[in-house]
């Protein structure tokens, strides 16, 4: 009757355990195939709302320090999988849709996930957002400005026996290598943003020598600090150190993006070595978005000046 009357309601979730789905990445189980229905995997999130909210529906995550560790919104724009990223059909994809924000009752499931770092998106064979550590979690639902909160226990896998000390060391390790896939991706975007802005300028700067000449300058460094996709190697999916000289943005979002995938093939401790490559990488990362940020705060704005001069569109 408490519930029936309530405007809202959030209901205490049930005990949730970090168990990693498969990995098997082999062909999908054919359409026709009876199958049994499993529950999903995460914290099962069951909520009631008595009329539809006037404004978006909001459940958030906190961690025991009050740390927000992922919010959803039901006026969420999700990525869509692209059906040319996947080598088999979309039938067996289920694309995840916002929280409903419908009067009546509602089940969402987090799938104990941090959110991806901004500018990185998930796929089906790369490595995923860092995973939640064992511990207690606080739910909130907020709907027409009023919250609702509900604690959450989650708990490791029973036939995982790993320490939480060492637990805590991959999620260390997951959460860098996330943030420095974040920052390299949102600076390779642009470094390749720039490439096509800066031959758009030297057509429109044709004739005028010394523009041209600062453009294909900015370009040649440009290009150095991208570097390509061909011939990256980093030994087993990026356990080698940086080799001597620069780095280059691609190589060091290959090399984290490969050692996140490491450090996720298990609940442990990341290795000796993984650690040592994780260090000497995440340096190299600092150290390329450094010489970044110097080229375009001093070598764009140069060629700026000189693009304004002309009286043409600065890059």
């Amino acid at each position: 009757a408490e519930v029936a009357q309530a405007a809202a309601w959030l209901f205490q979730p049930e005990t949730a355990y970090r168990v990693r789905p498969g990995s098997d990445q082999g062909t999908p189980v054919p359409l026709d195939e009876p199958q049994a229905a499993n529950p999903p995997d995460g914290a099962v999130l069951d909520y009631y709302l008595k009329e539809t909210p006037s404004t978006p529906l909001q459940l958030e995550i906190f961690d025991s320090a009050g740390n927000s560790v992922r919010r959803f919104a039901s006026n969420d724009i999700l990525k869509k999988t692209n059906p040319d990223d996947l080598q088999f059909p979309m039938d067996w994809v289920h694309d995840q849709e916002p929280i409903s924000a419908k009067a009546g009752m509602h089940r969402f499931v987090w799938d104990l996930h941090y959110a991806l770092t901004a500018g990185t998106h998930a796929s089906f064979y790369g490595p995923s957002a860092p995973i939640a550590l064992p511990g207690r979690y606080t739910v909130k639902l907020t709907a027409n400005g009023k919250s609702y909160d509900q604690p959450l226990l989650v708990k490791i896998d029973p036939r995982i026996k790993t320490s939480q000390a060492d637990l805590e060391k991959m999620f260390h390790a997951e959460s860098l290598l996330a943030k420095n896939m974040g920052a390299l991706s949102l600076t390779l975007r642009q470094a390749q943003d720039l490439q096509g802005n800066i031959a758009t300028r030297k057509k429109e700067a044709a004739g005028n020598g010394r523009l041209t000449e600062a453009l294909s300058a900015l370009d040649r460094k440009n290009t150095e600090l991208l570097g390509t996709e061909k011939d990256l190697d980093f030994g087993i999916f990026g356990l080698s150190a940086p080799a001597s000289g620069n780095p280059t943005l691609h190589q060091a979002l290959w090399a984290s993006t490969g050692l996140l995938t490491v450090v996720q093939t298990a609940d442990a401790a990341p290795s000796a070595d993984a650690a040592l490559a994780i260090g000497k990488w995440d340096a190299a990362t600092r150290e390329i978005l450094e010489r970044w940020k110097t080229f375009w705060r001093e070598d764009r704005q140069r060629t700026d000046e000189l693009l304004q001069k002309s009286k043409l569109k600065p890059l």
